[in-house]
């Protein structure tokens, strides 16, 4: 999954948590554009869904300032 997010421009990594997965995305392909407009974020979790075949959790966000989106994947 890091492999198709990181074609896109995603700079994903992940690492194995006690919960299950945090994926980390360092880059938002659609820039300016989830400042004015916070639902193409939802487009996200719903393709990182179909990608993972599990619902993502969202832990962190770029848009309320942290660092990177991250996001808790159950195992």
């Amino acid at each position: 999954v890091t492999a198709i997010l990181n074609q896109q421009g995603y700079m994903a990594d992940w690492e194995k948590v006690a919960d299950g997965f945090l994926l980390r995305l360092g880059n938002c392909p659609y820039g300016d554009v989830a400042l004015s407009h916070i639902e193409v974020c939802a487009l996200d979790v719903r393709y990182l869904g179909k990608l993972l075949g599990a619902e993502p959790q969202q832990i962190s966000h770029r848009i309320l300032n942290d660092l990177v989106c991250s996001y808790l994947i159950a195992e």
